[in-house]
């Protein structure tokens, strides 16, 4: 994602949807330990087992590199930073619960972006949380058990 985010030039500004959790149980959901990429997509499965298969004692990421879960990971995020969860088909509108954005501007400039496209802003919930937006910090914080920190969109 942060290769994608560096090579964008036509839509620079990116978000991060929260979705209600039962999509982790919805037919056709695949997880992948590690990116979803990694071997034509060969990690990619279905299921409990599945789900649990993103959070080893230790897992080989990208680059042949062992990836070992330290006692302060939150438990919460997988082992392999590049870990990832394909919904399969839409996410209705009503199954957003936030949209993370890195900057109070940026929030404010989307819900703008929506107002314009209709959508009812009053019921969406813009979360400020910079570090979801910088790999290296966001990576940092969870290997030392911090969440990153957010906060509600300042009108």
């Amino acid at each position: 994602m942060a290769k994608a985010r560096q090579n964008e030039v036509l839509f620079p500004d990116w978000v991060v949807l929260f979705v209600k959790p039962h999509h982790l149980e919805a037919e056709g959901t695949l997880f992948s330990p590690r990116n979803a990429a990694a071997g034509c997509g060969r990690h990619l499965a279905a299921g409990v087992d599945a789900f649990d298969a993103m959070f080893p004692a230790s897992l080989v990421g990208a680059y042949d590199r062992t990836l070992t879960r330290l006692p302060r990971h939150l438990p919460c995020s997988p082992t392999d930073d590049q870990a990832e969860v394909l919904v399969r088909g839409r996410i209705p509108a009503e199954d957003i619960i936030g949209i993370g954005v890195s900057t109070n501007t940026q929030g404010l400039e989307e819900r703008l972006r929506l107002e314009y496209c209709g959508v009812d802003v009053h019921r969406l919930n813009f979360v400020v949380a910079p570090e979801l937006f910088d790999k290296t910090s966001l990576s940092r914080a969870i290997r030392s058990g911090k969440r990153p920190v957010e906060t509600s969109l300042a009108s």
